[in-house]
């Protein structure tokens, strides 16, 4: 009975040993569960950490670039506040596609009324009574001032602003540029750089007022969060957070990760909810309990048969290890199931399981790798590092997180985050190392291609604005104390807005394209060369030993630009300006080099272009003097006070007088009369030379009707066109209207266009002076022979008259070549059907010469000064002196 009792409680010992065992496997899940949702809470804390951090910094970085797009039109706006609208709106426009993240980019006055816009349509909206605007007014030190979020009166949506100080020489305040970034900007920026899209992006002033949001919450924008611990980090200065908390706005409970924008009034606030930290851990846990629950139930059917009989309880016993099996299969189906390679190793740093993208990763079967220690499965490299991560894990006996590039089995290399972290049996000892490397190369190759972008612009892909100036300030950083000599060259195109307007921006930006290519070629491998925007490009020399040197590296480049472009199969000859600031000499840091270059390189557009001229204090001067001046002739065109004298021009043959040539003078009331070769280059540069040419050919016009209404015989008047106009695709309309408001006959009209003006762009000159002929106004080449003087050309042109310029005249008489020269282009002329006209004809010498050569026409004060229209009368009635 003893022994009966013995066996029968045998069960009974059987079973609760079960039960402990149990027990012990749900502990042991209990407590991994425990630490694996401690695991991911925490990496989630650190993702979101991590993408504040990034976003903080990409939103610096694009209103960085705004700001220098700013910080430029500021610097410049001394020398174009005066221009007109239209002009000043292209210059805006120019920078707008420069920052795409602004919406818009606008000038306005000191009473806050816009005054430029990059759209080329000015608003009637001011911006007087913005905060922002007042206390750009009031604070000569405001530098970049971001508004809170506004309502925009203009665009009717929600943005934030970017604004600069405009000021005068003196310093007093003239006014404000400002770019606008609407609230879906960064709500695009935010979808676009998030990993987990359950996740909350918001963007605040330091007003706690919202920005931006994804999702989006548009009835939120512009007001203010309700107080929250964000409101005390703020108010501690504290520049980063971390912090659990339930939103105000939508009542979700998350962690958030609070960091503040470098250097500007915005905090980024990204937030995750723990249900969607937890979505893998959940998964997880249910599998474990119906893991828990499958077994258990096997465990109390085979203490059950094992009462009934043996032979059963094998049969129960199969049946458990069948289970186990399947267990473990479904354990491996669970992690192949996870598309990132996962592994497990034991300390020894033996595989005990890993899923098929780790066999993927290292191109070995699973055979080949469970069981295997490092060194079976990886090369003695990849082993040891391996090795020593998991030794750092098992010592530390803590989670660790990493980012690295490591060579796929296909020989292609990746880069992974991963996370290793320890594992533990039921009594909290190191058993092992549990990984997973997620595969985050397309991320990294966006956010590489991303911040290249940033930095390049895309039309030539060299360095942009934002590159140089860390360039520079990279280089200056290390030329400090040291006897580094840097240079900076401004390059800007002559006339290239001619290029845009008459042919297209497509021609245009291929013509740019090329010679950015140019330029590389041009330079050493050491310096830089950046576009800063427009035709605009910068040059950054390094470690250079001569200003000889330097003069040589401007004319070469120089010569690279004045190489003819073939571009369509058009032919196009342009020339480029460059002014040059060397450090130390002309300035310490970025904004005094880059303001003393751009001062030079005015100076060599006013000397006549196609020149390069070096920083000197005392063109600051006339810069400033420049900038009054070009305001006094755009108020004196305006008011009227400009005045046409004119030349008049003699038939050799008979004496009398056959024409007049129109000459522009300008009387100003403080300097008196200015001569035309100090304002009209002026008035080319500043595209006033557009209204000042359109009123000199009307009034022309006029006076010629008015000298026939008055009985003095008809003849013609000759009129200079400038390269501008003749650029301007509405000049024969032009033309056109002031023949019939005057009331003259077209062929008493001669227009003077330069030998340079027409090989620019030869073809489309050809189409437009066909059009003049076509109208029957007279045309005429003006000094002929100062340019590249191709007789090839001229028979493709409609053409009546050369006109031989006065460098030759005037030593006709004393130099043979001279004389030569002369003969030649007017028998050539003879041979084509063309007149011939020479002026500055000033001795009788010239005149007989002249009149041997066979030259039909001659100017010059050996006949006549310009005269006032009162004296033209006079004159004709006069005839030669001869």
């Amino acid at each position: 009975m003893t022994l009966q009792r013995g066996i029968s409680s045998a069960p009974y010992l059987h079973a609760l040993a079960a039960a402990l065992t149990l027990l012990a496997f749900v502990a042991m899940l209990g407590l991994e569960l425990v630490s694996s949702r401690r695991h991911e809470i925490e990496r989630a804390k650190h993702e979101i950490a991590t993408q504040a951090e990034l976003l903080a910094t990409h939103v610096g970085d694009r209103l960085g670039k705004i700001d220098i797009v700013l910080s430029t039109v500021a610097r410049q706006y001394p020398l174009w506040a005066a221009w007109p609208a239209g002009q000043g709106d292209d210059e805006l426009a120019a920078h707008l596609r420069e920052i795409p993240d602004s919406q818009s980019l606008r000038v306005g006055n000191a009473q806050g009324s816009f005054i430029f816009d990059a759209s080329g349509k000015l608003s009637s909206a001011t911006v007087f009574d913005r905060d922002y605007f007042q206390r750009l007014r009031a604070d000569p030190a405001a530098g970049l001032v971001l508004s809170e979020p506004i309502f925009a009166r203009i665009t009717k949506n929600w943005v934030i602003t970017l604004s600069r100080r405009l000021a005068s020489p003196d310093g007093g305040f003239v006014g404000h540029v400002q770019a606008a970034i609407n609230a879906s900007q960064f709500e695009t920026l935010f979808s676009q750089m998030l990993k987990n899209q359950g996740d909350v992006v918001a963007l605040y002033d330091d007003g706690i007022r919202l920005v931006a949001r994804k999702p989006a919450a548009p009835e939120q924008l512009g007001k203010k969060l309700a107080a929250t611990y964000f409101e005390s980090v703020l108010a501690s200065g504290q520049t980063a957070a971390d912090y659990q908390a339930v939103s105000p706005l939508d009542g979700v409970e998350r962690h958030f990760a609070l960091r503040k924008v470098e250097g500007l009034p915005l905090s980024i606030l990204v937030g995750r909810s723990e249900p969607d930290i937890l979505q893998e851990w959940y998964v997880k846990a249910q599998v474990y309990g119906v893991s828990t629950l499958l077994l258990g139930l096997v465990l109390a059917a085979l203490l059950w048969a094992w009462q009934r009989n043996y032979r059963l309880a094998l049969r129960f016993g199969d049946a458990m290890e069948t289970a186990y099996l399947d267990s473990e299969r479904r354990a491996r189906t669970l992690l192949d199931s996870i598309p990132d390679p996962a592994w497990l190793r034991d300390c020894t740093g033996r595989f005990l399981m890993v899923n098929d993208a780790y066999l993927a990763f290292c191109g070995q079967s699973r055979a080949a790798v469970i069981g295997r220690r490092l060194e079976e499965v990886w090369p003695a490299g990849h082993a040891a590092f391996y090795r020593r991560q998991d030794s750092a894990v098992i010592a530390a006996n803590a989670e660790h997180q990493g980012v690295g590039e490591q060579t796929h089995a296909d020989g292609r290399r990746r880069t992974y985050e991963y996370v290793h972290a320890p594992l533990h049996d039921a009594a909290g000892q190191v058993i092992g190392v549990a990984g997973f490397a997620r595969d985050v190369t397309p991320r990294k190759e966006a956010e590489a291609r991303a911040d290249y972008l940033a930095e390049h612009d895309a039309l030539t892909d060299l360095p942009n604005r934002l590159l140089l100036s860390e360039n520079i300030a990279q280089t200056l950083a290390g030329a400090a104390g040291r006897e580094n000599r840097i240079a900076l060259l401004l390059l800007d195109l002559d006339h290239f807005k001619h290029i845009n307007d008459t042919l297209g921006h497509a021609i245009g930006d291929q013509l740019l394209r090329e010679l950015a290519g140019r330029l590389k070629k041009t330079v050493f491998d050491k310096d830089l060369i950046a576009r800063q925007g427009g035709d605009e490009f910068a040059i950054l020399v390094v470690d250079w030993h001569s200003v000889n040197a330097l003069a040589q590296i401007a004319q070469r480049v120089l010569d690279a630009v004045r190489q003819p472009f073939i571009i369509d199969d058009r032919e196009l000859l342009v020339t480029a300006s460059i002014g040059i600031s060397l450090y130390p000499d002309d300035g310490s840091d970025i904004d005094h080099l880059l303001r003393n270059a751009d001062v030079a390189l005015y100076a060599a557009k006013s000397a006549g272009r196609n020149a390069y001229c070096f920083f000197k204090p005392e063109m600051n001067a006339r810069v400033a003097e420049r900038v009054t001046l070009e305001s006094r002739l755009r108020k004196a065109i305006a008011e009227g006070r400009l005045l046409l004298h004119y030349q008049p021009q003699y038939e050799l043959a008979s004496g009398r007088m056959v024409g007049v040539e129109a000459l522009v003078r300008w009387q100003d009331p403080i300097e008196g009369l200015i001569s035309p070769a100090r304002f009209i280059p002026l008035a080319e540069e500043t595209g006033l030379i557009k209204p000042l040419g359109e009123w000199v050919l009307n009034e022309a016009c006029r006076q010629a009707v008015a000298w026939q209404g008055a009985g003095l015989p008809p003849f013609i008047v000759a009129v200079n066109l400038s390269a501008v106009q003749l650029a301007d695709p509405e000049i024969v309309a032009i033309v056109r209207q002031a023949l019939a408001d005057s009331g003259l006959p077209a062929a008493r009209l001669e227009l003077e266009i330069t030998e340079s003006m027409l090989l620019a762009d030869a073809e489309r000159a050809i189409a437009v002076l066909e059009d003049f002929r076509a109208m029957g106004v007279k045309l005429a080449i003006d000094d002929f022979g100062t340019g590249y003087s191709s007789f090839s050309y001229l028979k493709r042109l409609p053409l009546d008259k050369l006109k031989v310029d006065q460098s030759f005249v005037s030593d006709l008489t004393v130099d043979a070549n001279n004389a030569a020269i002369v003969e030649a282009i007017i028998a050539v002329a003879g041979k084509l059907g063309l007149r011939v006209i020479a002026e500055g004809a000033e001795t009788a010498e010239q005149v007989e010469m002249l009149r041997r050569f066979g030259c039909d026409e001659v100017q010059g004060y050996y006949f006549s000064r310009p005269l006032p229209p009162a004296e033209i009368a006079g004159a004709q009635q006069r005839g030669t002196p001869d």
